[in-house]
């Protein structure tokens, strides 16, 4: 089934349950696909965990299902799912400014889009700096982007955390390790875009995401959650 299918199918599924009964289900998702890691049981985690970063779910029953799982003390549901509950969304960064497209002229929104679809590799250097999320948005649509761009675009520093959720939330770039890795050691990606791609990672990088000093407290509590689970 094609991702925005299961998005959806997914939201109506889990929304006809109680927050408690939900909360149990997210949390059967959650170490089911962190255990047994069969294609099913990833999709089904992937599904489930982009449903929440792209806000997918619908935010009454997704915060009454935080709630219930705050009630339960389940620290691991709550941070995955509810982790704009607890601590916001980040400010907006000092402003980015726009790459030099052309040299006579500064280019318009319209025009910088327009750039970000052309399937030629010269117009892509500085569309990949460029700090507006709708540029991005088309940008991770061109079929000439590379793995290798979409990890500059993870690890740029500064830049404005919608342009990474644009990022973290496309089908496609958000499950190639390299660039979920490098979205998690961003420290201006959204936690809710972290925490939802740490299935993403394998083990070994995993464990250097641990050690690292820039994660932030809720990624490492939620990496600690998740790795006991055998």
């Amino acid at each position: 089934m094609e991702a925005r299918q299961r998005l959806f199918l997914f939201d109506e599924q889990i929304s006809k349950l109680s927050g408690i009964d939900a909360s149990r289900a997210f949390r059967l998702v959650l170490e089911k696909g962190w255990t047994q890691r069969s294609p099913s049981f990833h999709a089904a985690l992937e599904t489930a965990a982009l449903a929440t970063a792209a806000r997918i779910w619908h935010e009454a029953h997704r915060l009454e299902t935080f709630e219930a799982a705050l009630a339960m003390q389940d620290r691991l549901v709550s941070l995955i799912i509810g982790s704009d509950f607890l601590y916001g969304d980040p400010p907006p960064e000092t402003e980015v400014p726009v790459p030099a497209y052309a040299r006579d002229r500064t280019l318009s929104l319209g025009e910088r889009k327009s750039i970000a679809r052309k399937p030629d590799r010269k117009y892509l250097a500085a569309a990949l700096r460029d700090p507006h999320p709708e540029v991005i948005q088309r940008l991770l649509s061109n079929p000439r982007l590379t793995e290798s761009d979409a990890v500059f675009i993870a690890a740029r520093r500064p830049v404005p955390p919608a342009v990474l959720t644009e990022l973290g939330c496309h089908p496609k770039w958000r499950v190639a390790e390299r660039v979920a890795f490098a979205l998690i050691s961003n420290p201006h990606t959204p936690l809710r875009i972290s925490l939802s791609l740490l299935h993403n990672v394998g083990r070994p990088r995993l464990r250097e995401l641990m050690a690292a000093t820039s994660i932030a407290e809720p990624v490492r509590d939620a990496l600690s959650d998740l790795a006991a689970f055998k």
